[in-house]
Parts: C-alpha cells; sequence; structure tokens
C-alpha cells in the first residue's frame, strides 16, 4: 500500500484544478485519509490518483469529414 502524502498543491496540478478547490474538497471530506498536522493539508496520493479525470487519446477519435 503505497502511504505517500502530497499538498493541496500537487494535488491540484494533479487533478487539473485550483488550489483552492482541493482545500474545499479536504473540508468537504472527499479525501479520505487527509489529514490537517497544522496550518497545510497532507493528502494520500492514492486518493487523489482515484478522482484524476482520464486523459482522452485524440488519435483513436473517429475523423471528422
Amino acid at each position: 500500500m503505497n502511504s505517500e502524502f502530497i499538498t493541496t498543491g500537487k494535488a491540484a496540478k494533479i487533478l487539473g484544478v485550483a488550489n483552492s478547490t482541493v482545500t474545499e474538497m479536504c473540508k468537504r471530506g472527499e479525501f479520505p485519509g487527509a489529514y490537517r498536522p497544522g496550518k497545510w493539508w497532507r493528502i494520500p496520493l492514492a486518493e487523489v490518483e482515484k478522482k484524476r479525470r482520464p486523459v482522452s487519446n485524440k488519435s483513436q477519435e473517429a475523423p471528422r469529414e
């Protein structure tokens, strides 16, 4: 089991959203295992990866006519 924790900034970059969005997600409990040891959130990388949207592969799309 991967127990790596990341910051809201890194999570935001991975998810393609604003840092404030990740902070709000943490406050709502959307990342199980996230905690705040002081001023900054620590988020399990595995939980962020679960929320990552798949990247579309445009090369597999049918050509438009």
